[in-house]
């Protein structure tokens, strides 16, 4: 009987979760954007130090190593802007599917005040954390 009502559970929440599917999709591409800029500084810095080590390196070279260094520069503040997006818009929609949630009324009538209030607030922390943490920290964003 326990699996029977978790399954039904579940299976509500894709079905709650469907109506913000758009959000919840740019959420986790953006934060796979974000991970895959992670890697961009390590790239540009190994670059950097190849060319730094170069025996022939000199000051004709030095316009080349400050470009990379501002790519590497600019590909940080990205991934942090992307992970922020990502953060936001999974946020915005797991609010949006709680808001729904919360004014179904029918839920609402059929049990105690106080049972509602403790079954809220547990249902709340269930879903936000379905909705809001999985896409930036699967995608490797923590």
């Amino acid at each position: 009987m326990a699996g029977e009502t978790k399954s039904k559970e579940f299976s509500r929440l894709l079905e709650i979760a469907g109506q913000k599917k758009g959000k919840l999709i740019i959420s986790g591409s953006l934060a796979v954007i974000s991970a895959c800029l992670s890697l961009v500084p390590f790239i540009f810095i190994y670059l950097i130090l190849v060319k730094l080590l170069d025996p022939s390196f000199g000051p004709q070279d030095y316009g080349y190593v400050w470009k990379l260094a501002w790519i590497t520069v600019l590909a940080v503040l990205a991934r942090l802007v992307f992970g922020y997006l990502s953060n936001l818009l999974a946020h915005l929609a797991a609010f949006d599917i709680l808001y729904g949630l919360r004014t179904n009324l029918g839920y609402f009538t059929r049990k105690t005040s106080g049972e509602n209030k403790k079954d809220t607030f547990r249902r709340c922390r269930e879903y936000r954390t379905l909705y809001c943490t999985p896409y930036p920290r699967y995608s490797g964003r923590n």
